[in-house]
C-alpha cells in the first residue's frame, strides 16, 4: 500500500532526489482591492486544538483509495472559432520528465489538491507561492475549491505526488479566499483562489519542503510559459506533466485570460502559468489554469491582476 512519508528520514531521501529548496523573495506588492469570498473549511479561528483536530480530520478523511477515485474537477471553455487563436504553437501534448526538476521549475512547489465537496472527491492541482508568515500559501483555481458541486469540505494539498507516494506527507486546507469577481455558479471569469495550508505530520510548512513562489500581478500574456498539472491527457492523474517554454496569448474567449496550446487534460485546473523570473528559472506565477477548450487543444486560466491580488494580500492576513 503506498502511503505518506515517515517523517524522520523522508524529507532527506526526497532533497537528495529533488535538491534542497530555497526560499524565494520578493514578488509584486500593492494595495489591496475590495476583500473578496473567503472560505474556513479547515477551521482558521479556530484554536489551535480544534484546528488540530480538523486537520487530522482531513488526513483520515483521504485515504488511498479515495485519492485514487477523485475525479477531476476541471472546466471546459467555450471553443473559440476556427482559426481565432494565434497560431504560435502547434498544440502539444504535455510530458513528465524524470529530470531533477520538471521542465526547469521546482517539482516540490507543485502538487496535487484532493477536495471534499459535499456529495463527490475531486482532483485539482496547486502551487506553493509566497507572502504567507509562516511560508503556508498556495495558489489554484477558485472553482476546485467552490462551484455548482458545493464548496469544499476538506482538502489536501501534496506536493510532488506522484503514483500514490507522498514524499513530503500532505498539508490540510485551513482557509481559502477567491478572488474578487468570482462566481460559482459561473465560474468564467476570476477563477483564482489562494489557500492557507496547516502543517504535515512532522510540523513542516509547505515552504519547509518546496521554494515559496514568485507572483507577479502586472504581467502580460505575451510571453514564454510553463504550465505544469495532474492532468489526464496520459491516461491519469497520478503524475505531473508539462508544456514548457510555451508562447502564450490572450485566451481568444477573454481578454482577461491567459492561454497556452497545450494538452493537459482533467485534473490540471489551478495548475501554475510559470514565467522565468530569471534565465532558466520557472519560479514565478503569472495565473493559474482554469480548464480547456472544447477541443481540449489550449489550456486557459485568469491572467492575475488586481482581483486576484486582491485575495492574495487577504490570504496573508489570514496566514
Amino acid at each position: 500500500m503506498r502511503t505518506g512519508a515517515v517523517c524522520v528520514g523522508a524529507f532527506a531521501l526526497a532533497t537528495a532526489f529533488l535538491g534542497s529548496p530555497s526560499a524565494a523573495a520578493g514578488g509584486a506588492r500593492g494595495a489591496a482591492a475590495p476583500v473578496p469570498a473567503v472560505g474556513t473549511p479547515g477551521g482558521a479561528g479556530l484554536d489551535a486544538a480544534r484546528r488540530g483536530s480538523a486537520d487530522a480530520a482531513a488526513r483520515a478523511y483521504w485515504t488511498p483509495a479515495r485519492m485514487a477515485a477523485a475525479i477531476a474537477a476541471d472546466t471546459s471553455t467555450t471553443s473559440a472559432p476556427a482559426g481565432a487563436a494565434p497560431a504560435r504553437d502547434n498544440a502539444r501534448a504535455a510530458v513528465a520528465p524524470s529530470a531533477r526538476t520538471l521542465a526547469g521549475h521546482d517539482a516540490r512547489s507543485v502538487g496535487r489538491l484532493f477536495i471534499h465537496k459535499p456529495h463527490q472527491d475531486f482532483s485539482c492541482t496547486a502551487v506553493t507561492v509566497e507572502g504567507g508568515r509562516n511560508k503556508n500559501l498556495a495558489a489554484t483555481a477558485a472553482h476546485c475549491l467552490s462551484d455548482s458541486n458545493g464548496a469544499v469540505v476538506s482538502a489536501l494539498y501534496v506536493p510532488a505526488y506522484v503514483d500514490g507516494n507522498r514524499p513530503f506527507d500532505s498539508f490540510p486546507l485551513r482557509s481559502w479566499v477567491a478572488a474578487l469577481g468570482y462566481d460559482p455558479q459561473n465560474p468564467s471569469n476570476h477563477d483564482a483562489a489562494f489557500m492557507t495550508l496547516g502543517p504535515n505530520c512532522c510540523g513542516q510548512n509547505a515552504g519547509d519542503v518546496s521554494i515559496m513562489n514568485l507572483v507577479d500581478f502586472n504581467d502580460g500574456p505575451y510571453q514564454r510559459v510553463t504550465v505544469v498539472g495532474y492532468g489526464n491527457s496520459q491516461g491519469d492523474m497520478s503524475k505531473q506533466y508539462a508544456c514548457s517554454d510555451a508562447g502564450g496569448y490572450p485566451d481568444p474567449d477573454n481578454s482577461t485570460r491567459i492561454a497556452v496550446n497545450c494538452r493537459l487534460g482533467g485534473g490540471a485546473s489551478g495548475g501554475p502559468f510559470f514565467v522565468q523570473s530569471q534565465p532558466g528559472h520557472w519560479d514565478k506565477v503569472i495565473g493559474v489554469i482554469r480548464g480547456h477548450t472544447g477541443t481540449a487543444s489550449r489550456e486557459v486560466g485568469p491572467l492575475y491582476g488586481s482581483h486576484e491580488e486582491a485575495a492574495w494580500h487577504q490570504a496573508i492576513s489570514d496566514s
